[in-house]
């Protein structure tokens, strides 16, 4: 009994720890404001930064939130502006079920890339999520003055309009798509 009891609460401190350690991350990208490289990356630290980021998007694809949070950090510790890390990072905090770092990362990253229709798209369906209806219609149609033919992001802004009660606007969403 003592031993699964101290084994759950090593558990719960180590979660507390990962998730202190990503707020503090979190928290000084917030406050950093978008830089641009005026040093010029070599082919190698393009090459490794590609690697390191297409490993995030297999460990989140793979349900690895906790793995891709940590990969994001070592791409954010070297460049704090890399808009796909940042990306990445808040769809990891939004799968650990933290709606609101989420939110922040998100909205982060759409400043760092506005014309990627995918950071706009997501940070909506995040917003839905949480309730927050109107901003996710605000979302969904940035990301659709980039990519006006995205069939899932038109059906993403209908479902918002409805629960807004915005029931016309949701047909032309609907309507659009098909």
């Amino acid at each position: 009994m003592n031993a699964r009891k101290i084994g759950n609460m090593s558990s719960r401190i180590e979660e507390k720890r990962r998730r202190r350690e990503r707020d503090r991350i979190v928290k000084r990208l917030l406050g950093t404001p978008a830089t641009i490289r005026t040093v010029e990356s070599s082919a190698d630290d393009t090459e490794q930064l590609n690697m390191a980021l297409a490993l995030a998007r297999r460990q989140l694809g793979a349900g690895q939130p906790g793995a891709c949070d940590v990969t994001c950090r070592q791409i954010l510790a070297v460049d704090s502006s890399q808009p796909e890390a940042v990306h990445l990072l808040g769809m990891a905090c939004h799968a650990d079920g933290d709606g609101r770092q989420a939110v922040n990362l998100l909205k982060r990253a759409v400043i760092l890339a506005p014309g990627n229709p995918e950071y706009h798209a997501n940070l909506g369906s995040v917003y839905g999520q949480s309730g927050q209806f109107s901003e996710a219609v605000s979302s969904f149609k940035e990301s659709l003055k980039i990519q006006p033919d995205s069939i899932e992001v038109l059906y993403n802004l209908g479902l918002a309009h409805v629960q807004v009660g915005e029931l016309d606007l949701a047909v032309a969403a609907y309507e659009t798509a098909i």
